[in-house]
């Protein structure tokens, strides 16, 4: 063949059609040069492709080929996400039905029914570069039932996650009014992470159209991250890991803040000796807003059991050390979660890490704003099963999202 052809479909099996996809094939089998005889083949091509009225791209490969291909989306367009291929079928997570006035992306309805208004505010995201549709897969679990009920999705992403809620507020609530003057009802706002900081202070204006709040997973009172791993990130790590780390929303949030080092030769590498931290003064929040309906979730529970066991491995050529967690570490959900890359740019004196357990580092009484013997502040609220494992930082479990949905659905 000297051609392949994609069906491309979102993931109810339907065609998208004359949309621009930009895809990278990877090839491995044999390439047939001009006199017939066979040379191994294991590239990588890319192109610019639209598909016609049934999906369907044709890309050209300028040779005669035999063997088997892949098709990969690049990141020529936010809004695509390519989920599976199953023989020459690309499935990819339905991009927006269409876009608001300001630009936010919204999906509709999957069924003709009357459902809720949403809007999701997204949180801290240390490259600025999490989509909103990846957003949108990432809360499948619950953005299916919604459409399915008849309702509506619209996902804010911030251009600059990393500044502080209340500079992001103005526009979450310019996207607020916008949803809700289109779609010509009050919405449910959903704050993910520091998203759900950012939607406090937005609703700090009572005129706005808003039936509820829902803060997950959000760092109310602060989050953990271990003040020694803060010292290697700055030492070691690349300029993708500190520059994250020294951001606004970091600083304000994190409540062991590195602030000075006092380091010791370990082979070829330096070793945080000393971590000094300043004290924490908790972020300046309104009171959750009285007028709406307002909702908490917590990745963690209320009285778990310690997870913590070492929370980083490292190895160095000749001996082994560990950065141990320290007791603010072992609460509830309070473990940190996915700097797997932080090994990439070390140097050789340590050769390899290893995160033992991955669970989300906003404790649970910081998502619930309220320690495990308070009622948290809010008219319901969800946590993890009593001394179950804490989930991931951004993972929504079935349990989460049916509860998430229920709030939302009956409150319109």
């Amino acid at each position: 063949m000297d051609s392949v052809t994609l069906f491309v479909q979102d993931r109810a099996g339907r065609p998208l059609a004359n949309k621009a996809l930009r895809v990278r094939l990877q090839l491995s089998g044999w390439r047939r040069l001009p006199d017939g005889s066979p040379l191994p083949c294991h590239d990588c091509l890319q192109q610019q492709v639209r598909t016609d009225a049934q999906g369907k791209a044709h890309l050209a490969l300028g040779f005669a080929f035999e063997g088997t291909w892949r098709a990969i989306l690049t990141s020529g367009d936010a809004q695509m996400l390519a989920l599976s291929q199953s023989e020459d079928i690309l499935t990819v997570f339905e991009p927006p039905d269409r876009f608001l006035a300001d630009g936010t992306p919204l999906w509709g309805p999957t069924r003709e029914k009357k459902g809720p208004v949403v809007l999701v505010l997204m949180g801290f995201d240390a490259s600025n570069a999490f989509t909103a549709t990846q957003m949108m897969q990432l809360m499948a679990p619950v953005t299916d039932l919604i459409r399915a009920a008849g309702g509506s999705v619209a996902i804010v992403r911030f251009p600059d996650s990393q500044l502080l809620p209340g500079t992001l507020a103005p526009r979450a609530q310019q996207a607020i009014r916008t949803l809700a003057a289109d779609m010509r009802e009050r919405v449910s706002v959903v704050g993910i992470s520091t998203g759900g900081l950012t939607a406090r202070i937005a609703l700090t204006d009572r005129l706005l159209p808003v039936r509820t709040l829902v803060t997950y997973d959000t760092p109310h009172r602060g989050a953990n991250l271990n003040p020694q791993l803060q010292a290697l990130i700055r030492r070691y790590a690349g300029p993708g890991m500190q520059r994250p780390l020294d951001s606004p929303i970091t600083q304000a949030i994190l409540r062991d803040y590195a602030t000075k080092v006092h380091w010791k030769k370990r082979g070829l590498a330096d070793w945080p000796e000393q971590v000094i931290t300043r004290p924490w003064t908790p972020p300046s929040l309104p009171d959750w807003p009285r007028w709406c309906r307002t909702v908490a979730l917590s990745n963690g529970s209320r009285r778990g059991a310690n997870h913590s066991q070492t929370l980083l491995r490292l190895w160095q050529p000749f001996r082994q050390e560990r950065v141990l967690a320290r007791p603010a570490d072992q609460q509830p959900g309070s473990l940190l979660s996915g700097l797997a890359g932080f090994s990439t740019a070390l140097p050789l004196g340590i050769a390899g890490a290893e995160i033992r357990e991955l669970p989300t580092f906003i404790p649970t009484e910081s998502a619930l704003d309220a320690p495990a013997e308070t009622p948290p502040p809010v008219d319901a609220f969800f946590s993890v099963p009593e001394g179950a494992t804490p989930l991931l930082h951004d993972q929504l479990s079935e349990a989460a999202a049916r509860f998430l949905f229920y709030q939302i659905f009956h409150s319109v």
